[in-house]
C-alpha cells in the first residue's frame, strides 16, 4: 500500500497537530485517535503543514514578510516561492497546482494567505474543501471507506480501516515532532505567520459563506 502525503497523515491523527475542539463542541474527527479537533484550525493547520512539507522537499521556501499597502496599511505574512519540482500528493500536490497558477511563484512568490484562499474555494464550505483533498488520498490508499447510508440521511459516511491508520503511528509521531520542533525553533515567529495567516486565508472565505 502506497504510504499517504504527510497532510493526510496530520489529518488522521490530527489532534498531534491543531487544537482539539471543547466538550460539546462540534468539530472533525481525528480517525486514528478519535478525537475531535477544531474545523478551522484543521483545515489551515493541513495548508501550513503542507507547505512546511514541499518546503521540507525543496519545492517551495518560506520567508516571513511586511509591507505596506497603499502606502500606509501595514501588512505582514509569509511568501511562498517554487523553487523546485518532485513527485506530492495530497494537499502538498493541491498547493503546488495554486501556487502554479501564479506567473510571479517563481520569482516574487505569492502570499501564504492568497494560496490557502485559492485552495479552499472547491465547493460550498471552504474548510471541507480542504480537509476533502486529505479524506479523498486516505479513501483511494484504503484507510478510510465511503459508507452509504440509508434514505434520508447524508448520502455517505466515513468509516476508518483502524489497523491500516494504526500502521501510520509511527510516522505520525515522527511528523508531530517535526512540526513541534518548526514551530518552537528559530523560525517560530515566521512559523506563527504561516500558521495565522493560512487561517485567515480560508476564515475569510468561510465568513464570506456564513453571510
Amino acid at each position: 500500500m502506497s504510504t499517504p502525503s504527510p497532510s493526510t497523515v496530520a489529518y488522521l491523527f490530527a489532534d498531534r497537530f491543531v487544537p482539539t475542539a471543547k466538550d460539546g463542541e462540534k468539530g472533525m474527527r481525528a480517525f486514528g485517535t478519535g478525537a475531535v479537533v477544531v474545523t478551522g484550525e484543521l483545515a489551515a493547520g493541513l495548508v501550513a503543514i503542507g507547505l512546511w512539507q514541499l518546503r521540507e522537499r525543496g519545492a517551495v521556501t518560506l520567508a516571513a514578510f511586511s509591507s505596506k499597502k497603499l502606502g500606509f496599511i501595514s501588512t505582514s505574512g509569509v511568501r511562498v516561492t517554487r523553487t523546485g519540482d518532485g513527485d506530492f500528493s495530497g494537499v502538498e500536490k493541491r498547493l503546488l497546482d495554486v501556487i502554479d497558477t501564479w506567473k510571479k511563484a517563481r520569482t516574487e512568490g505569492v502570499s501564504a494567505w492568497d494560496v490557502a484562499n485559492m485552495v479552499c474555494r472547491d465547493g460550498d464550505d471552504p474548510n471541507y474543501a480542504v480537509t476533502k483533498i486529505a479524506v479523498d488520498e486516505a479513501v483511494s490508499l484504503g484507510y478510510l471507506d465511503r459508507v452509504a447510508q440509508g434514505a434520508g440521511k447524508s448520502p455517505t459516511t466515513l468509516e476508518p480501516q483502524a489497523e491500516r491508520i494504526a500502521t501510520l503511528q509511527p510516522d505520525a509521531e515522527t511528523l508531530a515532532v517535526s512540526w513541534r520542533e518548526f514551530r518552537q525553533g528559530a523560525e517560530a515567529e515566521m512559523v506563527k505567520l504561516l500558521r495565522s495567516t493560512t487561517y485567515d486565508g480560508i476564515e475569510v472565505r468561510a465568513r464570506r459563506d456564513r453571510r
